[in-house]
C-alpha cells in the first residue's frame, strides 16, 4: 500500500453536504431516489409475492394500509423537514446508526409477522412522501426567494 506522508486525501462523499437543509436541491434529489427505490423494492414485493412475503390483501387490509401509509408519509415528511430539532437529531452519527438498525430489525419483524400490512403501508408512505416532499421544496425555496 502506498502513503504519502502529509497530503490530505480529497474525501467524495455520497451524501450531499447540505441533504438536511429544506431548500437544498441536491437534498431533494437524494430523498427522492431513496423513496423511489423504497417504492421499486416494496412494490416488488407486492407485485412478485416471493417466498418470504405473502401479500394477500383484503379490503379492509388495503384501506386500514392506505390510510395508516398516507398519515405516516405526511407526517414522517413535514417533521424531517420542518422540526429543526429532529434535524439535529440526525446530526450525531452514532444516534443515526443505532435508530436506523433498530428501524431495520422492526422492519424485519413486521415482514415476517404481518408481511401485508408492512407493505403495502410502507409503500403508500413513500408514494404519500414524494409530493409531500415537493411541496414542502418549493415553499421552503420560494420563502428563500422572498428573503
Amino acid at each position: 500500500m502506498f502513503c504519502v506522508v502529509g497530503l490530505k486525501p480529497a474525501v467524495m462523499s455520497a451524501v450531499p453536504d447540505s441533504w438536511s437543509e429544506p431548500d437544498s436541491r441536491t437534498g431533494l434529489l437524494y430523498e427522492l431516489g431513496w423513496l423511489a427505490l423504497c417504492v421499486l423494492v416494496f412494490g416488488a414485493l407486492a407485485v412478485f409475492d416471493p417466498f418470504f412475503v405473502d401479500v394477500d390483501p383484503t379490503t379492509e387490509t388495503l384501506v386500514g394500509a392506505l390510510v395508516l401509509g398516507a398519515f405516516l408519509g405526511v407526517g414522517l415528511v413535514y417533521l424531517s423537514v420542518e422540526s429543526d430539532r429532529v434535524r439535529g437529531f440526525w446530526e450525531d452519527f452514532r444516534r443515526r446508526f443505532v435508530v436506523l438498525f433498530v428501524f431495520i430489525m422492526a422492519m424485519q419483524g413486521l415482514l415476517r409477522f404481518l408481511p401485508t400490512w408492512t407493505v403495502l403501508s410502507t409503500l403508500a408512505t413513500c408514494l404519500t412522501a414524494i409530493p409531500v416532499r415537493l411541496v414542502l421544496y418549493y415553499r421552503h425555496r420560494d420563502r428563500a426567494d422572498r428573503e
